[in-house]
This record gives structure tokens, sequence and C-alpha cells, in this order.
């Protein structure tokens, strides 16, 4: 299996990953999450005289932190175990195979 060529290149792959994860997350989570902490009380809007735009602003920097890039590490590390261990160990594309070299 180490001899075998990659059906798409690299760049490609790293596209078709980023679309579908950030196209799913969006779509869903878009508009919903920074609402979501908008309107529900908090540890930033506790703070009852705090001006309505430093509140929107809380809600879209805690989305942004939410999709910055260290969910994506843990996303890519995820993915590069199950990757691994699928086809060039050939054992099944589960959870408990990526566990398979600490036994």
């Amino acid at each position: 299996k180490d001899d075998d060529e990659p059906e798409y290149p690299d760049g490609s792959w790293f596209c078709m990953l980023f679309a579908c994860g950030v196209g799913v997350g969006l779509f869903f989570y878009g508009v919903g999450e920074p609402i979501f902490h908008y309107t529900l009380p908090n540890r930033y809007t506790s703070d009852r005289y705090m001006p309505d735009n430093a509140v929107a602003q809380n809600a879209m920097n805690q989305t942004f932190f939410h999709w910055g890039a260290h969910p994506w590490v843990t996303y890519s590390l995820l993915g590069i175990s199950l990757a691994f261990i699928t086809f060039r160990k050939g054992l099944p594309m589960t959870m408990k195979s990526c566990f398979y070299p600490l036994i």
C-alpha cells in the first residue's frame, strides 16, 4: 500500500474537506450561533448596563472563536489517524481502530 497513488492531489483533497466542514457548519450554525450568544445570558452579557452593540460584538467574537483554527486541529488529527489506519493498516474506519496502535 505504500506504492499506491492518491486519487486526488493534496490541494483538491484539502478543498473538498474544508468545503464540506465549513459549508455544513455555516448553513446550520451561521445565523443561529451569534443569535444564541446575543440573546441568552452568559458570562459576557451578565452586565446589564453593557450597550447592545458591545453585546453583539461579544457574540460575534465568541462565534469567531468557535470557528477558529483550534477546532480544525482536532478535526485534522482525527481525520489523519482514521485515514492512516484505514488505508495503510486495512482496519475498518471506526473510532476504535484509531486506538489500535496503543494496544
